[in-house]
């Protein structure tokens, strides 16, 4: 978890945590703060498609960009690392390790560039010797 995203969960936890709607808290960490058309406050959010979809659009990333790609990203990354298969496969939830090893076409050296900035990579070969 990167510190900006760990300082944003503490964030929403402080403006969160305490809330109540009609008395009663939420038992959700991300639930709707305020009634909507289809959504009450306090009930758990269904999806964060809409809320990607903005976030993706102010952030001026590719409009083909879906939540899925973030996950695949994740894994390829951990994988090119050197982490574990089957931490990995438990940390996504893969039922099968053969679901997290279908990612391992994707890691090799040459696309190793896709998942990590230059300067790591000049930093890693220099320590390798």
């Amino acid at each position: 978890m990167t510190s900006r995203l760990r300082e944003a969960l503490r964030d929403h936890a402080a403006a969160f945590r305490l809330a109540t709607y009609k008395g009663k808290r939420s038992e959700w960490v991300f639930h709707h703060p305020t009634s909507l058309r289809t959504a009450k406050a306090g009930e758990r959010i269904q999806t964060l498609r809409a809320a990607f979809a903005g976030a993706t659009k102010r952030a001026k990333l590719p409009a083909d960009l879906n939540q899925h790609d973030l996950r695949h990203r994740r894994v390829t990354t951990w994988l090119a690392e050197g982490k574990s298969p089957v931490l990995v496969q438990k940390a996504m939830g893969h039922a099968d390790l053969q679901t997290t090893m279908r990612y391992t076409h994707l890691v090799s050296e040459d696309l190793l560039a896709l998942v990590e900035p230059v300067d790591e990579r000049k930093h890693r070969a220099v320590a390798d010797g």
